[in-house]
């Protein structure tokens, strides 16, 4: 009996020990441990009625979770069991209140991996993000935002993961810093050391603006309050986390919003010269870094878009005035590249002030999983509700919108290659929310140096695995290290495995060694 107990506790460890290093060895996404980010202005730079995060838990077991903010001397724990979501309220006085330097950088640090989403919400003006981990931040952004209302504000805001962070930015709309004006096509430099944030605003649109770091930088996007399409009332405020250019796609589906007879808009933004972008039968050119096109859909039809170059597309929801039905917002379409695999776990915001909203969740997947999709343990189509797409769009995805009823859903498909993702929203009278539920953040352009001048890119390989951190994050004293840094160069699928599987070895081992003194100190060891 005594030989079974101490195998059983070497093999117990050992499993355990694997099932972090499969974790170690799985994409990265938009779970981690790390988050860093601020909330930025909302209507006429006022005090938000309430900022709030929704945080769910990925992996067994319990997590606990800190969410700080240092300069208001700030912080909460909370505990979440797996595939719980929790809300957490935010003292909004740490949102953003105009141009300048922000005082509110939030930091969130969990023991396993969780997802947040963030809610920013005034009477009748509100939008949402989806945050990403600073494991999945980089060094090259380029801003989505909207033509500004009169005393309205495009906007964007960093912030710095490392010390001493040197950015550099390619304007697109004349904008004040430091009370100098700078110009569109102008260059503003400045430094954010860590957790340090600054908030840029302007009355032309931001979109396009490169932004580019000597290390990670984390980056809002959006607009204080806006009118989507211009002269369409109401005005909304519009937020998203940006991704970095390097985990970029060229594969996109957008799905028309439920109960918006009026269609929607999107924009697609170039981060490379020379970008040709196939968009329903159309070619369309995006000649310069930055360039953006905006688009049209009257009907409530799906779009499909392909480009040659990594792009950036955003989906926009209309103005009440366009069917007496919500309000404006912002969200991120990610990539078919980086769609999700086996199961996500998400929130959606049930409410606006004094406001229910009525929560979607529209699902793009690959064709062979239309009927083997489940939302919450239940199959979410039926066979007489979705179709898979035939030409263009079946090479990308099936599509189909479900009806959210709860705050914490859980989207599961476990079929082999199934890929799938979501964008959650929600609508009511005179104000609405949306973003992304998940999506890996894969490197998919990689650099080499080149033969003369600049790196040269080229598409990651299907194998190309950066690793994810797999040690609880924990508070460091000023100046200390995190495991934000981006890395680059391709990584060889030979050596991550082996450094997954490394730990599990040394382990397995030590436990073995330690079985084998104590059955021999025990007198077991000539019986066993």
């Amino acid at each position: 009996m005594g030989v079974i107990f101490y195998l059983t506790i070497a093999l117990t460890a050992m499993l355990a020990t694997l099932s972090q290093a499969q974790r170690a060895q799985a994409p990265l996404d938009t779970t981690g441990k790390e988050f860093v980010f601020a909330f930025q202005s909302n209507f006429q730079n006022k005090r938000p009625d309430k900022l709030s995060l929704l945080i769910g838990a990925n992996e067994p077991g319990l997590t606990r979770v800190q969410i700080e903010a240092p300069n208001f001397n700030w912080q909460q724990t909370v505990q979440l069991q797996h595939k719980q979501v929790r809300n957490v309220d935010i003292n909004p006085d740490v949102a953003a209140r105009g141009a300048g330097p922000v005082n509110g950088t939030l930091i969130v640090r969990a023991t396993k991996d969780v997802s947040i989403s963030g809610l920013n919400s005034l009477t009748m003006t509100n939008d949402a993000f989806l945050a990403i981990p600073t494991h999945g931040l980089g060094q090259e952004y380029y801003v989505a935002s909207y033509d500004p209302v009169p005393i309205e504000m495009s906007q964007f805001l960093i912030t710095g993961i490392q010390p001493d962070t040197s950015v550099k930015i390619v304007l697109q709309a004349r904008l004040q810093h430091n009370s100098q004006w700078y110009s569109k096509g102008q260059t503003l430099t400045v430094n954010v050391g860590k957790y340090q944030s600054i908030q840029f605003q302007s009355q032309e649109d931001l979109t396009g603006t490169k932004i580019t770091s000597t290390k990670p930088l984390s980056v809002m996007s959006g607009a204080s309050c806006t009118l989507v399409p211009t002269q369409v009332y109401r005005c909304d405020h519009l937020v998203e986390h940006l991704p970095p250019f390097n985990t970029w796609g060229k594969r996109f589906t957008l799905l028309p919003f439920s109960n918006r007879s009026g269609g929607f808009i999107f924009r697609i933004i170039a981060g490379r010269p020379s970008t040709t972008v196939h968009i329903m039968g159309n070619n369309v050119q995006l000649q310069f870094e930055g360039s953006f096109r905006e688009f049209n859909q009257p009907a409530s039809l799906k779009t499909t878009l392909q480009s040659d170059k990594p792009i950036m597309v955003v989906q926009y929801a209309k103005g009440m005035q366009k069917d007496n039905n919500g309000d404006p917002f912002m969200t991120l379409i990610p990539p078919v590249e980086q769609y999700m695999e086996k199961e996500i776990t998400f929130g959606s915001f049930n409410q606006s002030g004094t406001d229910m909203l009525n929560m979607f969740a529209g699902v793009s997947f690959t064709s062979p999983a239309l009927f083997t999709m489940s939302l919450n343990g239940k199959p979410a189509f039926e066979p007489s509700t979705g179709i898979p797409g035939t030409g263009i769009s079946r090479t990308f995805t099936a599509d189909a919108t479900v009806p959210l009823d709860d705050v914490r859903n859980i989207l599961t498909n476990y079929e082999k290659d199934v890929r799938f993702m979501a964008v959650i929203y929600g609508f009511a009278s005179g104000t609405s929310f949306g973003y992304p539920a998940a999506y890996q953040l894969r490197q998919l352009t990689c650099t080499r140096p080149g033969r003369q001048g600049p790196e040269a890119e080229y598409d990651c390989p299907e194998t190309h695995r950066r690793p994810r951190p797999t040690a609880p994050v924990v508070p460091v004293g000023p100046g200390g290290g995190g495991d934000g840094a981006a890395m680059t160069g391709c990584t060889s699928k030979g050596v991550v495995v082996l450094a997954a599987i490394l730990p599990a070895l040394i382990v397995f081992i030590i436990m073995v060694i330690i079985l084998v003194f104590v059955l021999y100190r025990g007198g077991l060891y000539k019986n066993f």
